[in-house]
């Protein structure tokens, strides 16, 4: 999950309450970037959402909003998903909303993720419906994710297993081969005592810990491919 603002600017999310919304026309019907935000958050705790950590940015006139907000189900902060943002008031970016196990959001307009939806700003937008649409998206993710999540720590998952995975992993691309080592490493002693158990979760929490390091696009990549190797699309 990563939000790439180049030169645009970071804001709280009080702050885009500031930015003006255009006056609608008979046909196109801006909405604000706060409101976009606002309904968001506002569904996301009628679901027991907590959210993780939220980033925004407007490029220099304000006209576009990036942003990536992270959720967890109430109780459960390590079972993570993300939302990325599009909005705009110069007619240039539909509402355009991503959700999955990784997302990535940049200023140069690029949105990706395991569920893109696009609404553009019409007289017939209802942004809540809209917002509505992927939220049950997002519930229905995290009741697959939550069950594969709970397999995977009753799964045991020896040493030996771990190490001929991770070359695996390589050899498809998935992770650096020099990121094979450090993945071992982290798993055999881990820097958090929850992951110490020698299972398929936490196996999985050593390879997460260690490719944050990776460039933003690598990581993307790498995110992609093991939500494909551990079932969690």
């Amino acid at each position: 999950m990563s939000i790439y603002l180049g030169n645009s600017e970071r804001l709280t999310r009080n702050e885009l309450a500031d930015i003006e919304t255009p006056a609608p026309t008979a046909t196109w019907k801006p909405v604000s970037h706060a409101d976009v935000v606002n309904n968001i958050l506002h569904q996301a705790d009628a679901r027991g959402y907590e959210v993780v950590k939220e980033t925004y940015g407007v490029n220099t006139e304000g006209k576009k909003l990036f942003g990536l907000i992270e959720f967890a189900p109430h109780g459960h902060p390590e079972w993570t998903r993300c939302l990325g943002i599009n909005n705009s008031h110069d007619k240039s970016l539909s509402v355009r909303v991503a959700v999955g196990v990784s997302v990535m959001v940049c200023d140069n307009l690029c949105l990706s993720g395991d569920m893109v939806c696009r609404r553009k700003h019409t007289s017939g937008l209802s942004l809540y419906e809209h917002i509505e649409m992927i939220m049950e998206g997002m519930n229905r993710s995290f009741a697959s994710l939550e069950m594969r999540f709970e397999e995977m720590k009753r799964t045991p998952f020896g040493w030996g297993m771990a190490k001929r995975d991770a070359v695996e992993l390589a050899q498809n691309h998935v992770i650096n081969s020099s990121s094979i080592v450090p993945i071992i490493d982290e798993f055999e002693n881990p820097r958090h005592e929850e992951f110490t158990d020698p299972t398929e979760w936490n196996y999985y929490m050593a390879i997460t810990e260690t490719i944050k390091s990776y460039p933003v696009q690598r990581a993307m990549q790498a995110h992609r491919g093991l939500a494909e190797r551990f079932g969690l699309k």
